[in-house]
C-alpha cells in the first residue's frame, strides 16, 4: 500500500551498504521525473557496477562495443 514506508526502506538499507563500502549499485522507481523511468535501469546499474566492481568494467566495455545499440535494445535483451 502507499504510504507505509517501503521507499524508506530501501533508502536506509542502500544508504547502510553504501556506508559499509558494499553497495555495487542501486535503481530507484518514483513517480515523476527521470527516475520513474525503468527503461534506464540496466544502463545505470551497468554504468555503476563499472564504477564501482573494477572486474566488470572489461566485461561492460565489450558487451558495448559488441553491440553499439544496446541502450536501444529492450530491458530484457539489454539485461542480457
Amino acid at each position: 500500500l502507499a504510504g507505509t514506508g517501503k521507499s524508506t526502506i530501501t533508502r536506509t538499507v542502500a544508504r547502510l551498504y553504501y556506508d559499509r563500502r558494499r553497495l555495487a549499485a542501486s535503481f530507484f522507481l518514483s513517480r515523476g521525473g527521470n527516475v520513474g523511468n525503468a527503461g534506464k535501469f540496466v544502463t545505470s546499474i551497468a554504468v555503476q557496477l563499472a564504477h564501482s566492481v573494477p572486474a566488470s568494467r572489461e566485461h561492460i566495455c565489450a558487451a558495448v562495443a559488441e553491440r553499439g545499440d544496446v541502450t536501444s535494445l529492450s530491458m530484457r535483451d539489454q539485461w542480457q
